[in-house]
């Protein structure tokens, strides 16, 4: 989607007023905050899953084999953040925490991106926007139902075009179309190549939609 220079540059300059903000106006506002702001990145907890196995005989399993393929999961795409992403500062904490984060707290539910345990000393800085980023299905009229990264604001609200919502976890290449179709248990397939291939496609979107959006002079 392309964006008129002058256009943009005199939603720059107006003066904030009470006026609802169109789409595009809030998707500047978003994408001007997060760069300067923190995400916090909720990976999948498995919590609902894995409190149905504890009423099931003969399931300690099924439970172990769910928090391998969690620990998993969570370490091949904090990997892919580490090795690609560089928009704006990031933090870690799993699915259960959004409560915590829309109230405001700042920590006590952050993890350490190492050991993928909560550190209570990791704190949101102090007066920083916060967003953060989910896996799930998008539901929206103009966008086919997929498995994506989802992007929200500090009270999981989620976010809409024109701003870079959303970011499939299936790329349309032969290789990662083997994978939809061929394992339904993408956690466990997960590697290296295919969380850098996802959160660089998330970096590169963002830089180019702050590209087109930004006002002379900034940086």
């Amino acid at each position: 989607m392309a964006f008129g220079c002058t256009e943009i540059w005199s939603l720059h300059a107006q003066e904030v007023s009470e006026t609802p903000l169109d789409p595009l106006q809030q998707a500047i506002v978003h994408i001007e905050q997060l760069k300067q702001g923190v995400l916090i990145v909720r990976l999948p907890s498995f919590r609902n899953q894995l409190r149905a196995l504890d009423n099931r005989r003969n399931a300690a399993k099924q439970q172990q084999e769910l928090l391998e393929d969690r620990e998993h999961f969570a370490r091949q795409i904090i990997s892919a953040f580490r090795d690609t992403f560089r928009f704006c500062q990031t933090l870690y904490t799993y699915d259960t925490a959004m409560t915590l984060i829309s109230e405001g707290h700042r920590s006590g539910f952050l993890l350490d991106d190492s050991l993928l345990v909560v550190n209570p000393d990791i704190a949101i800085p102090k007066g920083m926007p916060v967003y953060t980023l989910r896996l799930g299905i998008t539901n929206y009229e103009t966008t086919t139902r997929r498995t994506a990264f989802i992007f929200t604001d500090q009270q999981g609200n989620d976010l809409d075009k024109p701003f870079p919502f959303a970011r499939s976890i299936f790329f349309l290449e032969p290789l990662n179309l083997k994978r939809m179709f061929g394992s339904s248990n993408f956690y466990r397939t997960m590697d290296a190549r295919w969380a850098r291939q996802i959160i660089g496609n998330i970096q590169a979107r963002l830089v180019h939609f702050a590209g087109q959006v930004s006002a002379p002079g900034d940086g």
